[in-house]
């Protein structure tokens, strides 16, 4: 395991016992914590477990506030902390289990422009809420720095790795109004998946311009093979616009698509209230 861990405080119980999972080898020795401003109340008892295991381990933690409301500032942010909190940094972890996708690509993109090697760890749920996970989005927002070259006159591609938050995929589509529009939704029967499937063929099985195809998100490369092969057949022809709404991992996919090909954008769909009980417990780790 490395040295240098990178996460996101979260409410959710997998913050907390991915936490106590990763350090219990002894290798953690300096922990970079962030913290969404605007959730800090729901994370304090989670933080506060945290950092309770940090000192009785003898690690050193250190803790930076970011904020969905303040973009820029949450990008200053972390490049300046990456930068100081990496500078001695020999291996770097980042637990992106309860990361929001905008900040994960942040954390990506600063480790990437300074050449910095890490390794991802996402833990599975025990299990999800059934109920509505989020709701009442906000404008989608392009990713700074990740937000691709738009050419007049080419028609929009829009890539959608759907999951359970059925209403932020029709949002960013009623937004984006685009040419055509690849829905893809993770295979097999784990939690509800099949019935998810199921539930978007009936939804947009009826419109020309919207395609849905299924993928294996937890399979080697968290789907880049099959979105990669995918895009080539866009990728002269349309504008094309990348977002990751479903099964976490798909968003480490994303971003190594748009490394490769920078005209292509990442674009993140806020949501103004998160359900408390989001998931439950803590299941499978992946590691790449």
């Amino acid at each position: 395991m490395s040295s240098h861990l990178i996460t996101v405080a979260s409410w959710e119980d997998r913050f907390r016992l991915g936490f106590e999972r990763i350090v219990a080898d002894g290798s953690v020795k300096k922990v970079l914590v962030y913290y969404v401003k605007e959730y800090e109340d729901w994370s304090a008892e989670n933080i506060t477990s945290i950092l309770k295991t940090a000192a009785e381990n003898g690690i050193d933690v250190e803790r930076k506030a970011i904020s969905f409301e303040e973009p820029l500032q949450t990008w200053r942010t972390i490049g300046s902390s990456a930068l100081s909190h990496l500078s001695d940094a020999p291996d770097v972890l980042v637990d992106y289990t309860t990361a929001p996708r905008s900040i994960l690509w942040n954390i990506m993109f600063f480790l990437s422009h300074r050449q910095i090697t890490a390794n991802y760890v996402y833990h599975k749920p025990g299990t999800y809420c059934k109920d509505w996970l989020s709701r009442d989005p906000s404008r989608p927002r392009l990713v700074y720095k990740l937000s691709g070259i738009t050419l007049l006159g080419k028609p929009t591609l829009l890539v959608i790795v759907a999951g359970y938050d059925e209403e932020r995929v029709d949002h960013i589509i009623a937004h984006f109004e685009a040419k055509r529009v690849l829905i893809y939704v993770q295979a097999g029967n784990e939690f509800w998946n099949e019935e998810n499937i199921s539930h978007y063929k009936d939804k947009y099985g009826s419109r020309s311009e919207i395609e849905l195809r299924e993928i294996d998100i937890f399979g080697t490369g968290h789907g880049y093979e099959s979105l990669s092969q995918d895009l080539k057949e866009f990728s002269e022809s349309h504008n094309v616009i990348l977002t990751s709404l479903g099964p976490k991992p798909s968003a480490l996919a994303l971003f190594r698509l748009v490394q490769e090909d920078p005209t292509v954008g990442l674009c993140y769909v806020p949501a103004n209230e998160f359900n408390r009980d989001y998931s439950k417990g803590i299941g499978q780790a992946i590691i790449n």
